[in-house]
């Protein structure tokens, strides 16, 4: 069969033996690739059996495949459900590519479409250094930028220190200052000079009393013992008559 442009070396030796038009299994097409899967494997490891022989050569098949398949030139179980389990034949579409004279498959116009406009693209435009005046612009109106902020803060802190200084004379011109409320532990402590006042002249009251009381009784025995005395001396005068 002619070279199709676009396949590997794998993907060309599949395609040799399935342009016959016939189904070919999976089995078969290992036989394609038992001399590569075996040299592979002495170039890669150093101790290997048939089984790993077999594995490689299936694996072979089955990545050759998938471009086979993707691109139309076969179909598959998946693909067509009329192919048993692991056979695989030309499609439709492969079969009248053969007979066109089809010799490059559509995934290598892909990447050739896609590559030209990889080239195509333009660079990125490089941004132009800034000239040196501009950036002496910049930095002078920023430095008086950065000098007005600090003259504005400047005069609102002087501005607040006059303030603060006419409320302090004006308060010392004669308003008096609002007098601070008592806290609570004051005002409890108050009241017990209040309360001792209070007893104290209870006390008084009762001491005056008690002494008036006791003024009182003087007197009285005073005058009781005055009038005895009197009684006494008229008793007195007329025994002596």
């Amino acid at each position: 069969m002619a070279k199709i442009t676009g396949f590997n070396d794998r993907e060309q030796r599949l395609f040799d033996v399935l342009s016959d038009g016939k189904y070919h299994t999976i089995a078969e097409l290992k036989k394609v690739f038992s001399r590569i899967s075996k040299a592979h494997l002495e170039e890669t490891y150093e101790q290997w059996d048939e089984s790993d022989q077999d594995a490689q050569a299936q694996s072979f098949v089955r990545n050759g495949l998938r471009r086979l398949v993707r691109d139309g030139w076969v179909d598959g179980p998946h693909t067509n459900s009329s192919l048993p389990r692991g056979t695989y034949a030309l499609s439709r579409t492969g079969k009248e590519r053969i007979k066109r004279g089809t010799t490059e498959t559509t995934s290598a116009r892909t990447r050739r479409s896609g590559k030209a406009k990889k080239k195509v693209k333009a660079a990125p435009k490089k941004s132009k250094p800034a000239d040196a005046s501009l950036l002496k612009g910049v930095e002078k109106a920023t430095a008086k930028q950065v000098a007005k902020e600090k003259a504005q803060a400047a005069r609102k802190r002087a501005e607040a220190a006059v303030k603060r200084e006419a409320a302090a004379e004006k308060s010392s011109n004669g308003k008096k200052a609002p007098a601070k409320k008592k806290s609570s532990a004051k005002s409890k402590t108050s009241t017990k000079p209040k309360k001792s006042s209070m007893l104290s002249k209870a006390l008084d009251e009762i001491k005056t009393s008690v002494g008036e009381k006791k003024k009182n009784k003087k007197a009285v025995a005073r005058a009781k013992a005055q009038e005895a005395a009197k009684k006494a001396t008229e008793a007195a005068a007329v025994a002596a008559e």
